[in-house]
């Protein structure tokens, strides 16, 4: 078991990761070349990578006692193992989750809240979380961000902010327009080719692959 202290001196960081959790995997959209961490019940699917980097977690969600987590947490305590997790990756300069969607909303819900809050601290910075449903959720600090997108997205902010949508057939262009944290006036706009996105503060862009 490794020591508790996350933060390393001289760390090598790399342009792109995989953080794995414990739920069901969409294979087709996992590079499993990527170096690779896992949180707690994530090491379940540790033997489908190449590049095994390190495990964190207090082990309740384990399913095999062959499994050793590299920085074994307490039960009990007051961060979850996934933003401890997120905090020991965050600097990499592109994270994909996988095996974190689904199964528990309460759950689901303060990966939301961890992600756009530790942004906060980490500006420029680009996470997806992978999904069972639909196309990949985009967590972004970025303050200027493009995509291209055939189909419906919404975005939504933790914090009351401006944020400019250009491209989009429902533009947000008015800077006296705000947005306020987890407000419908994000949903449900529509791509239809080259969406650019200017915003000051995390928030997050949901794409679609239908239109509503």
């Amino acid at each position: 078991m490794k020591s508790n202290n996350i933060y390393k001196k001289n760390e090598v960081f790399m342009k792109k990761i995989n953080l794995i959790g414990p739920l069901k995997l969409i294979h087709q959209e996992v590079n499993f070349a990527l170096p690779t961490f896992f949180v707690d019940g994530g090491l379940i699917h540790a033997r489908n990578f190449q590049d095994k980097k390190e495990s964190f977690g207090d082990g309740d969600s384990l399913t095999e006692k062959s499994h050793k987590i590299d920085y074994k947490l307490p039960i009990e305590k007051n961060i979850s193992d996934f933003l401890y997790a997120l905090k020991h990756v965050i600097e990499h300069d592109m994270i994909h989750l996988h095996g974190f969607y689904g199964k528990r909303q309460d759950h689901q819900l303060s990966i939301i809240g961890d992600l756009l809050n530790l942004l906060k601290s980490h500006p420029e910075k680009e996470i997806k979380l992978h999904n069972t449903e639909d196309l990949p959720w985009i967590f972004s600090s970025k303050t200027d961000y493009s995509f291209f997108h055939q189909g419906s997205f919404s975005i939504l902010s933790l914090q009351e902010q401006k944020i400019e949508i250009l491209g989009a057939k429902y533009p947000l262009e008015d800077k006296s327009v705000t947005i306020k944290p987890f407000s419908s006036i994000g949903l449900s706009n529509i791509g239809h080719g080259q969406v650019f996105i200017k915003a000051k503060k995390p928030y997050l862009l949901i794409p679609l692959k239908h239109l509503f």
